[in-house]
């Protein structure tokens, strides 16, 4: 009996000690996300495309995701690196595409 009265306790520290000390995702992520928008649009900003005006660029648990049109197609991947070169974005979908002039589009996802 003394035996067992000694070991809940101390099994009760060994699993409060081991017990994780860093936040969850989430929440860390609803206070960075805003951040990480703002110097994806900056960084993209910086690159001074005309496109800009086409672009949305949403982020949800550090991952980005841009959608919208460009005029030209070497503007998917310089907006696409811009984005994924900033600190705190864990992945990037990008569904930016051109326009085809016959009223298709060219998409290009990466």
């Amino acid at each position: 009996m003394r035996r067992t009265c000694l070991l809940i306790p101390l099994l009760v520290l060994f699993l409060t000690a081991c017990a994780p000390t860093v936040p969850p995702v989430a929440d860390d992520y609803r206070q960075r996300d805003p951040v990480i928008k703002e110097q994806v649009l900056q960084a993209i900003h910086n690159l001074n495309v005309m496109s800009l005006d086409h672009v949305t660029v949403t982020v949800n648990k550090g991952i980005v995701d841009l959608n919208g049109y460009v005029y030209y197609q070497s503007e998917i991947s310089q907006i696409g690196d811009a984005a994924r070169a900033v600190d705190g974005v864990r992945a990037l979908r990008n569904h930016l595409f051109v326009p085809s002039r016959g009223g298709g589009s060219q998409r290009m996802s990466l």
